[in-house]
């Protein structure tokens, strides 16, 4: 879906499509982010339903996202949805290029080290500037940890700088 920069938001990609994006820009992650909290976000699984504008994700939780508590840190969860949220309406979208303008944050269950979580995003609005999507973040045993509303900026140009060579 690279180079789809001016794709009409309102279309729906191919399952085929979206199978391809995932695959490169997880490839593209691996690559990019070798150190840093985002190399150490990185999904255990994978997947997008086209049509339903759907996204899951798991996660494995590690002692390095633990609060003083014993638990995920609530920033880590924010970061979590933040990760899945901008990932899956790159996916959906075909933008590349996106930042996140608000994120809310519910927070209903701890989340423990060593479990390996669901999240769930759903694609709710797009229009030419911004993207709205909902997650829910799923236990082992299929309760709701914490739920999040997330709006993103498109861009209209790629920013980043790390794929460009001068500007």
């Amino acid at each position: 879906m690279e180079g789809k920069e001016g794709m009409n938001l309102q279309t729906i990609p191919t399952q085929k499509e979206v199978d391809q994006a995932i695959f490169e820009l997880l490839e593209n992650r691996k690559r990019t982010f070798s150190d840093g909290i985002m190399s150490m976000l990185y999904p255990k699984d994978c997947r997008v339903l086209a049509e339903a504008g759907t996204g899951y994700m798991s996660f494995a939780m590690t002692e390095f996202m633990t609060n003083p508590l014993g638990i995920v840190h609530g920033g880590m969860i924010v970061t979590i949805f933040d990760t899945c949220g901008g990932m899956i309406a790159r996916i959906l979208t075909g933008v590349s290029t996106i930042t996140t303008t608000d994120i809310q944050t519910s927070f209903l269950k701890p989340v423990q080290i060593g479990d390996t979580i669901e999240v769930v995003v759903k694609m709710t609005s797009r229009g030419k500037s911004l993207l709205h999507v909902t997650a829910e973040m799923r236990l082992p045993d299929g309760t709701i940890a914490a739920t999040a509303s997330m709006t993103y900026y498109v861009f209209k140009k790629p920013l980043d700088k790390r794929q460009q060579k001068d500007r």
